[in-house]
């Protein structure tokens, strides 16, 4: 009887250690959803207050005239297109964790108003953000593959 009671004891507490740690585990994952959802909200809200006006106008250019000046020129800053480097200044006033996603949105943005745009087009609008990222040496990577 006394090795019942001890083998009841040991399981009551090993149950009630398991419960504690899954209750962690729950929280911790709520609360790294909730840093996520505030983070994505941060970033719109940032996005909305400033001025991308630059980056939007070098991603979604007609052509890809500043891509063949990058090709052609070389690493020579000076002479690669001054929308490129005002987008560089523009993208440096967000936080880093906004970068891609202030990107992806001017791409959207862009292939919604030219819907009409032939997929090469579009695939231009999506090489030109990735310069951004690359020229700007942005320190987050951007998948943009996945998003279209």
């Amino acid at each position: 009887m006394a090795k019942f009671a001890v083998l009841a004891t040991i399981f009551a507490v090993l149950l009630l250690v398991g419960n504690t740690y899954a209750h962690r585990t729950i929280t911790v994952e709520i609360d790294e959803e909730a840093n996520r959802r505030t983070s994505r909200d941060s970033c719109q809200q940032q996005i909305q207050q400033r001025d991308l006006s630059q980056c939007e106008r070098y991603i979604t250019q007609s052509r890809g005239r500043d891509i063949e000046m990058v090709v052609r020129d070389g690493a020579n800053p000076q002479q690669r297109s001054q929308s490129l480097q005002q987008c560089c200044s523009q993208m440096r006033q967000l936080d880093d964790e906004c970068h891609c996603r202030a990107l992806e949105q001017i791409v959207e943005e862009g292939q919604q108003q030219g819907q009409r745009q032939q997929g090469q087009q579009q695939r231009q609008m999506v090489d030109r953000a990735q310069t951004v990222v690359t020229y700007c040496r942005l320190p987050q990577r951007c998948d943009f593959q996945s998003a279209w």
